[in-house]
């Protein structure tokens, strides 16, 4: 699960390098309330997979969240990885979590 706000550059720059990873998987939820707002956020940013979107508070509260996080991780149902703001290594981390189980 992969959140973004696309008014956020560290948003913009943690998608560019999760679209890296093509092979996996996502659900992405972008922070907005207009559908065209987060399928071009996707598409300028090279992301695919089943896209959602809201405001910050519905988003929390259709998920149950208190706060949503930058990348959620999650295998067999568990949570593995969870973090905020610019991830640099998204790409790399996300593979090594992958592969290095399999």
């Amino acid at each position: 699960m992969a959140f973004f706000d696309p008014e956020e550059e560290s948003s913009i720059s943690t998608a560019k390098r999760l679209a890296l990873v093509s092979d996996i998987p996502f659900l992405v939820f972008v922070r907005t309330t207009k559908k065209n707002t987060a399928l071009q956020f996707c598409r300028e940013n090279g992301l695919s997979g089943r896209i959602f979107y809201g405001g910050e508070k519905k988003l929390k509260e259709i998920l149950n969240f208190h706060e949503l996080p930058s990348i959620l991780f999650l295998r067999d149902g568990k949570a593995i990885l969870w973090t905020e703001g610019l991830t640099l290594e998204i790409a790399d981390m996300i593979k090594h979590l992958v592969y290095s189980t399999n």
